[in-house]
Formats: C-alpha cells, sequence, structure tokens
C-alpha cells in the first residue's frame, strides 16, 4: 500500500501523572555531543520554559559514571522526539532520551531572523516540553475533533520510516508493523482525565497540538502551527509546577 505523507509538526500543555517530574526538583542534563551553538540552543529551550515553572537544570557535557543523569541530549540525528518526563529513568544511561536534530540549524540563543528556524525554535520547545512530562495537546480528554486513522498512520510511518534511516534495526516486519500502530497510539491516544493534569478547555494555539489540515479530520477544520509558547501553555505550566 502505497502512503502519501502530509507534513505536519507535533506541537501541549496536559501533564502525564505518572511521568510528572517533582515540583522544585533539580534535573541533571547531560549533552551526548553537539557543539557550543547547538547545546545553548537546547538549554534556551530549556530556559523558556523555566520562566514559567518551579523546577531547576543542572547542565552537564562530560558523564561521570558515579552521577544519575535524568535527561540526556543528542542532536546527531536527523529527526526530535523525546521521552515523556520520568520516563527517561527507564532508559539505560548512555541512551539518549531527548533527541533535538533541530538544534543544528540553530545557532545560540535563537537566530529567529527566517521562517526555517522559527520552525526549529519550535520544534526545540515543543520536545523540550515532553522531557518536561508534558503530552501532546490532541491528547487531552476533551479534544473535539476526531482524527481519520489513515492520516494518524501516514503520519507515523513517515517519522518511523525518518528514524529508521538512522537507526539500524533487526526487527521483522510484523515488529516494525507493530512499532507504527504502538507510536499512533502513543501520539494520538486520548488520554483519561485521571491520568493528566489539564485545564478543561483544549488550547488550539499551544505549542503541543499537531499542526493538521481539515482533511485530517473526520470532523473540524484544521489546526495552524505554532512556534511560542501559548498564553494558556504559560499559564498551566505554573500550575503544574508551582513556586
Amino acid at each position: 500500500m502505497a502512503f502519501f505523507v502530509t507534513p505536519l509538526r507535533a506541537y501541549s500543555l496536559v501533564a502525564n501523572n505518572a511521568y510528572k517530574w517533582e515540583t522544585g526538583q533539580t534535573l541533571k542534563v547531560l549533552f551526548l555531543d553537539g557543539n557550543m551553538a547547538e547545546q545553548k540552543a537546547v538549554i534556551s529551550a530549556f530556559k523558556v520554559w523555566l520562566n514559567y515553572i518551579n523546577l531547576n537544570v543542572e547542565y552537564y557535557t562530560e558523564a561521570n559514571k558515579d552521577e544519575f543523569y535524568d535527561i540526556r541530549v543528542t542532536v546527531k540525528p536527523n529527526f526530535d522526539s523525546s521521552r515523556i518526563g520520568k520516563e527517561a529513568h527507564q532508559i539505560a544511561q548512555d541512551q539518549p532520551t531527548l533527541t533535538l536534530g533541530s538544534a543544528k540549524i540553530l545557532s545560540a540563543y535563537f537566530d529567529t531572523t527566517n521562517a526555517k528556524k522559527k520552525e526549529a525554535q519550535g520544534t526545540l520547545l515543543h520536545e523540550v516540553a515532553h522531557a518536561l512530562a508534558f503530552q501532546h495537546e490532541h491528547q487531552h480528554p476533551n479534544f473535539p475533533y476526531e482524527w481519520k486513522r489513515q492520516f494518524i498512520e501516514e503520519v507515523c510511518i513517515n517519522r518511523l520510516v525518518r528514524a529508521y534511516k538512522k537507526i539500524k534495526t533487526d526487527k521483522s516486519p510484523a515488529e516494525i508493523e507493530q512499532t507504527i500502530e504502538d507510536s499512533c497510539d502513543r501520539d494520538f491516544s486520548k488520554f483519561t482525565p485521571e491520568e493528566v493534569t489539564a485545564s478543561d478547555i483544549f488550547d488550539e494555539r499551544s505549542i503541543m497540538t499537531y499542526e493538521a489540515p481539515s482533511s485530517a479530520f473526520i470532523n473540524g477544520a484544521g489546526i495552524d502551527r505554532h512556534n511560542k509558547l501559548s498564553a494558556a501553555d504559560r499559564e498551566w505550566a505554573a500550575k503544574i509546577y508551582p513556586f
């Protein structure tokens, strides 16, 4: 079967209660690679969120075998992804939990002079939010639209194809198909109100919504891309990790 993929960008302020960090906690972030400009771009994304939340971050560029690092960052692959909050603790210490390929197209402290760099800025803010335990806004319990299954499968396949080009795998076709299914469920399934901390209203302007055309939905209009935190993002970040 041929899939024709519509490009879109993942962009929530829905906090996963199971993986939320402790309010006031100091997170240790280890850079596994990246030059100084790339690392500064990542740090800048963290700083945007830290303006509104009661978490602290310490950054490291060299690993100490006696230290435990909460988040491990790589910028080498040409894709972006993140584990959700404390889910990172389930991953081996020498493996990345936050992949930020978009950092390569950003100079220090976010040069946003063109659209491509603004999109990269939005991507970093989005993925760092995942590392802070925020989920996609379209997984909000009150998300009002219904996705077309074919559309989200195309999105998941497109993402995994890009990832597998960079990562050697010995998975069988059946295992790869299951990986696609798991990816779709992970990124699109709604949460129950008990699973998350969130407002009662879906925020269409959240940096954590997916950009998607109207054709992606059985009902409802399309959703625009956003590269900055919305007012609700800032408000709910402060409520989730209060000072």
